[in-house]
């Protein structure tokens, strides 16, 4: 590395480098808007969950029934020793 040479302020997750972010970047900035779109909506697509609109007043409520669902489901898998927590609390 020469004298003038600047180290990469930025730090990465492992398995990340600046050439990797750099591919990243130019993948999506030369992607067309329907390519975007098509890419965004197969993120979505899961056979086992279902994305809703729900008033917000209603959001705790239904956390509510989210973690007693999740409780029960992994009602056993703990570990010893660790806590389960829920998410918003």
């Amino acid at each position: 590395m020469s004298k003038h040479a600047r180290r990469d302020p930025n730090r990465y997750p492992i398995g990340w480098s600046a050439d990797r972010v750099k591919a990243v970047i130019k993948h999506y900035e030369s992607q067309t808007a329907d390519d975007a779109i098509a890419e965004a909506d197969r993120a979505f697509v899961n056979a086992k969950q279902e994305w809703v609109a729900i008033p917000l007043e209603l959001v705790p409520v239904i956390r509510e029934l989210l973690a007693r669902y999740e409780d029960r489901r992994t009602a056993g898998r703990t570990r010893p020793g660790r806590r389960v927590t829920r998410a918003g609390r």
